[in-house]
């Protein structure tokens, strides 16, 4: 094993320290943007659990099953815009879902897709 270089060697010696103290400002909990368990934190951890569950929910096996070779494309554009479809998917699924628990919500006048009636 070589020596380091000259330029990182301490002309005092290696500094060895077991612990390390932290003060209260640097802990995790209170770097955060919103103070903890603020109403304003809470909205932000409800965000970050929304994304978490949509993630889980692409790489589900029954939805859209995307993980290490879904998908027989090369290259990242290619790769990417086909997640971008699968996110799409899986949006239309959540809206789909919305719309059959909460049939109120529906304003027909706002569709633009209606199955034109044979006459």
């Amino acid at each position: 094993m070589s020596p380091p270089p000259p330029h990182l060697v301490d002309p005092k010696g290696i500094y060895v320290q077991k612990s390390i103290v932290a003060p209260a400002e640097v802990d995790a909990k209170n770097r955060r943007r919103h103070p903890y368990l603020s109403e304003q934190w809470f909205d932000e951890y409800r965000k970050r659990s929304t994304v978490a569950r949509s993630c889980a929910s692409i790489k589900h096996p029954a939805n859209e099953d995307v993980g290490r070779g879904w998908v027989e494309l090369f290259g990242l554009s290619k790769v990417t815009f086909m997640f971008a479809v699968g996110a799409m998917f899986q949006n239309l699924r959540l809206v789909v879902r919305y719309l059959a628990n909460h049939p109120e919500a529906i304003d027909e006048s706002d569709l633009i897709m209606w199955a034109r009636r044979r006459r």
